[in-house]
């Protein structure tokens, strides 16, 4: 083996080292690892990509764009580089630069619900719902079962006053997350909407039952129960 092909293998063996140590929430070792590994290899991307993720996590969104930056320059059609780089340029409020980032992760890879689901909570964001719903089915469309794409989904219609889609949006969530909250705060508010008082209050109920502080749950329970004159 050459001394290329050893330093290349042995930058492969840093980045797994370090994703398991990322996946365990130990930022600092996973960097450290990251950082072996472009050292050994400076043209692997996915270190420069982990290593953006790291400084993402410590809101060092600067230096976490320099890393995805480097990554692309190595691999142009790195599509998870693109999303990651256009979810710091979202929280940085740099709205156009991030859905341009996500729109090419998407050229990279159409099948890239992440980029379909940040794309469509950037654009819900913007107040173009229905452009959101388009991306966020897309995003189901790959994958079905998806919560983050259900709840987004589920904000979405009950935006534009679609209250039957929030309440099938919000099953879907409850189906994979049960003690979802919000979800069934939401989902009580939409059957609210639909007049079924009693289906809204078993639904804020169950609120507080997962989180028996959450003061919106409680009021809205309160208000449902008047409406229906059921007593506390």
């Amino acid at each position: 083996m050459t001394e290329s092909a050893k330093l290349k293998a042995r930058a492969i063996k840093r980045i797994v080292k370090g994703n398991l140590f990322y996946r365990k929430g130990e930022f600092g070792n996973a960097m450290q690892f990251y950082n072996q590994a472009i050292q050994a290899n400076p043209k692997n991307a996915i270190g420069w990509n982990n290593k953006g993720l790291i400084l993402e996590r410590t809101e060092k969104y600067l230096e976490a764009i320099k890393c995805y930056n480097r990554a692309l320059k190595l691999r142009l059609d790195y599509s998870d580089a693109w999303v990651n780089k256009g979810v710091v340029l979202f929280r940085m409020g740099k709205i156009n630069k991030a859905l341009r980032s996500f729109e090419r992760a998407l050229d990279a890879n159409p099948e890239h619900e992440i980029a379909w689901l940040n794309k469509g909570r950037l654009l819900a964001r913007a107040g173009r719902y229905e452009e959101a719903l388009e991306c966020f089915d897309c995003a189901l469309q790959i994958d079905d079962s998806y919560v983050a794409a259900w709840n987004n989904k589920g904000a979405a219609v009950m935006k534009l006053g679609r209250w039957d889609e929030a309440v099938k949006s919000y099953n879907n969530v409850l189906k994979e997350r049960p003690e979802f909250v919000m979800a069934w705060f939401q989902k009580g508010r939409a059957l609210k909407e639909l007049g079924k008082i009693e289906n809204a209050i078993y639904c804020f109920e169950k609120a507080l039952s997962v989180d028996p502080r959450f003061s919106r749950a409680k009021e809205a329970l309160e208000e449902a129960k008047a409406v229906s004159g059921s007593e506390e």
